[in-house]
């Protein structure tokens, strides 16, 4: 364990030089919580039946796209199963239920319950964003990350949304806990391509996590009560949520709190470790709604913070997110939602009083939408979006006397316009377009976006989309080793905006054999523009001149750009209902980057193409569920009590080895009494150990050993809606994966070292309990 640390925190110190949600149900005064929406089925966007979600009105996504005098039904449903519109003059839009489905979900969208984000495991707390690392297309660097890598691109090419306010780096100590608190949370949308226009800043994928409806059961109804929620104690943290509702308004609130420290110290008390690790982080989140007869109003907040002091290294970082959503109907035909949201993520490393680095990123974001319902199957949907970020990036070196700040705001002004024709229970054609304005680099831009879903025959489904795509804020990579946290900085001076056109096509069978699997095949590639590249190689007059000119510091003047492509495909099956459910996915993937040509006073310097340093070129990935006991019929026996369960989760991870950039050779640089100007003087240079040089060979050359990871919630023990007690092993098979690799230079030849990632861990345990 202290060699995991001390890697940690060696590869953070490199930087020094970011279902749908359950709904509360109908009311017994006939109004809604509409910002979730109502627990009804409903008839989908697509011609899909379902039960769950009756979803935004106001949004690119809403049932209204059906006709309102037309019932609709499922080609891949009975022909019973058909579900009936109740009508617009209805204010509570009641529907009538008539089939058990799933919400038809849109092209390139992937839902995730609460349910089975608890289920997964993990260290022995639910966790939102490894579900989704979980999922076909997203890969992990390691397992000290949670940070998404999807389809290909960088982790900065993600937007990720609490009630639709952006979050920054949303993840804590090492990423083995990522930043929301499940048990608060209602669902989560995730799109691995072809987003619609309402969504932009982003390259690669939009994951939409929102509070969950205050006062909700699990079956999906709604009651008064004051007070219900879920205490939940593990090995390493505490949490609490609680929530409830008092007629139209709900709410929900939940914290969390680490106590590695504390049980760390209990160890060294009975001689068990020696280690000592002065850390904790802390989670604050919640929401409350008034919603009545389609309009609602919600204010949610979320605040963390992480806190590590391990001499001579000292760090902090955390997110603040406030977003306020107004949805209104207006009349039977148009919808209105408006989003006003503030968000600051803010890091400072530090070591010892040698060097300090700060970073943060403030946005303010405005977005208002109006959706118009014009009947015959279409919805048009059209917004308009503002957001102002402010960044601050520092460094401090006073043995140096060195003190560079960069402060710099950015404006970005966006609107969308998106029209979704349901033409028939077969066909769904979706086109639009977002346009930018920036004018802190004079930037006009527009994305056009479509998307094509058919159903030929009953329980076949394929999708097409094509778009383009603009990213207007960067995250920094100081090294090629992975940190922490993003280092986020608006495009400014040599920090072009980055775009990528996306084509991506699927195609999915459900109801396969009498074990009613589920197979699909997906296939995408993005040819990717003007990311930007931390290359700091001016000259000294050039640095001189462009300092002076600047009138100060500015980040921005070390970058040039790199540009690049990325292809796969995913083979997915699955099944999900019966004693025994699961997933198991297959990806290929290849993400390829060059650098552009760099030209300064000494000449023109030209760059070969390089693997990415996130790219796997296999994943393989499993999940498996054993309900040995249950009710339903979804399980091996039947328990005697209602309600009661045992089951078992398994969770294994495949890919190969991440690239990494080989050492060719060393050789000595200095005879032994030349200085460090080159002239006669004692003692080696105070940058190179023993005079030694390793010169790389080419970047991304080499591949790390394959990886593979199996977890298990072994016991799985409980009651619904009552208690839970679960026992995880993570890394049951004790595999020693790489993280690091560095060479010792006091050897000749140079000696290399590996530093693992987690080892088998079988102390995980939770209990939680329900009220």
């Amino acid at each position: 364990m202290k060699q995991l640390i001390a890697a940690l925190i060696w590869s953070a110190s490199l930087a020094l030089a970011n279902p749908a949600p359950e709904a509360p149900g109908k009311e017994a005064n006939g109004s809604y919580d509409t910002l979730a929406s109502a627990p009804l089925a409903f008839t989908g966007p697509e011609g899909g039946s379902g039960s769950g979600q009756f979803p935004d009105a106001a949004g690119a996504d809403s049932a209204s796209n059906a006709s309102a005098d037309t019932a609709i039904t499922d080609p891949g449903a009975d022909a019973s199963a058909k579900v009936v519109d109740g009508g617009r003059e209805n204010a509570s839009r009641t529907v009538k239920v008539l089939a058990k489905r799933k919400p038809a979900r849109l092209a390139g969208q992937t839902r995730v319950s609460s349910a089975e984000i608890k289920r997964l495991p993990g260290l022995a707390e639910p966790d939102v964003i490894r579900a989704v690392q979980a999922l076909p297309g997203v890969v992990a660097s390691s397992d000290f990350s949670t940070k998404l890598y999807v389809r290909g691109s960088s982790s900065d090419q993600n937007l990720v949304l609490f009630d639709n306010a952006a979050l920054y780096s949303p993840m804590h100590f090492g990423g083995i806990f990522s930043t929301f608190l499940a048990d608060a949370v209602g669902g989560m949308d995730f799109y691995k391509g072809g987003f619609s226009p309402r969504y932009g800043n982003r390259l690669s994928s939009v994951l939409s996590v929102d509070s969950k409806n205050g006062g909700a059961t699990d079956t999906g109804s709604a009651k008064d009560t004051w007070a219900q929620g879920t205490a939940r104690v593990t090995t390493l943290s505490g949490s609490l949520e609680t929530d409830g509702r008092k007629g139209n308004l709900s709410w929900v609130m939940a914290g969390r709190r680490t106590w590695i420290d504390q049980a760390l110290s209990a160890g060294r008390a009975v001689g068990a470790t020696d280690l000592k690790l002065p850390y904790y982080f802390y989670d604050a989140q919640g929401s409350a709604a008034y919603g009545s007869k389609g309009d609602t109003l919600r204010v949610s907040a979320y605040q963390g913070r992480d806190e590590l002091a391990l001499d001579p290294i000292s760090i902090e970082w955390g997110n603040t997110a406030i977003p306020v959503n107004v949805k209104l109907r207006l009349n039977e035909r148009w919808d209105y939602a408006g989003t006003f949201a503030y968000s600051r993520f803010s890091q400072v490393w530090a070591f010892s009083d040698i060097q300090r680095m700060t970073n943060s990123m403030e946005d303010w974001n405005v977005r208002q939408e109006v959706a118009f319902n014009p009947g015959s199957g279409h919805l048009i949907t059209l917004g308009g979006e503002y957001n102002h970020f402010r960044a601050e990036m520092g460094q401090d070196m006073p043995i140096y006397d060195l003190h560079t700040h960069d402060n710099t705001s950015a404006d970005l002004y966006a609107g969308y316009l998106q029209d979704r024709w349901v033409a028939s229970p077969k066909h769904t054609f979706t086109a639009g377009a977002r346009g930018y304005m920036y004018p802190e680099l004079n930037d006009v831009a527009w994305d056009p976006r479509a998307s094509y879903t058919w159903r030929p025959a009953k329980d076949w489904r394929v999708d097409a989309n094509a778009g383009a795509y603009h990213q207007h804020l960067t995250s920094i990579r100081w090294t090629d080793q992975e940190t922490f946290n993003e280092f986020w900085y608006p495009a400014k001076g040599s920090i072009k905006p980055s775009h990528s056109i996306q084509l991506s096509a699927g195609v999915e069978k459900s109801e396969m054999t009498r074990l009613h699997l589920r197979l699909g095949l997906e296939a995408y590639y993005k040819d990717i523009r003007d990311l930007p590249l931390f290359y700091p190689n001016r000259t000294v007059s050039e640095t001189q001149a462009a300092d002076s000119a600047a009138s100060g510091y500015q980040v921005a003047q070390d970058f040039t750009t790199q540009d690049g492509y990325a292809a796969g495909a995913e083979l997915t099956v699955g099944r999900d209902e019966g004693a025994v459910t699961g997933e198991i996915s297959w990806g290929l993937s290849q993400a390829v980057l060059k650098q552009a040509d760099f030209t300064n006073d000494l000449g023109t310097h030209s760059f070969d193409a390089y693997a990415a340093d996130w790219g796997q070129r296999n994943t393989a990935k499993a999940k498996l569920n054993l309900n040995w006991r249950g009710n339903g019929g979804n399980s091996f026996w039947t328990s005697a009590k209602q309600g009661r369960f045992l089951r078992t989760t398994l969770q294994a991870n495949y890919h190969t080895g991440l690239p990494y950039t080989q050492f060719q050779d060393m050789y000595t640089v200095h005879e032994p009494d030349q200085g460090y100007d080159g002239a006669n003087g004692s003692g080696p240079p105070n940058y190179l150990k023993d005079n030694a040089y390793l010169r790389q060979g080419r970047r991304n050359g080499a591949v790390r050993g394959d990886y593979f990871r199996l977890d298990a919630t072994v016991i799985d023990w409980g009651r619904e809606g009552k208690w839970r007690l679960y026992w995880t092993i993570l890394n049951l098979t004790d595999r020693e994966n790489v993280f690091l690799i560095n060479f010792d230079t006091s050897k000749n030849p140079p000696e290399k070292n590996e530093t693992y990632q987690i080892p088998m861990l079988p102390i995980l345990v939770g209990y939680e309990y329900q009220f």
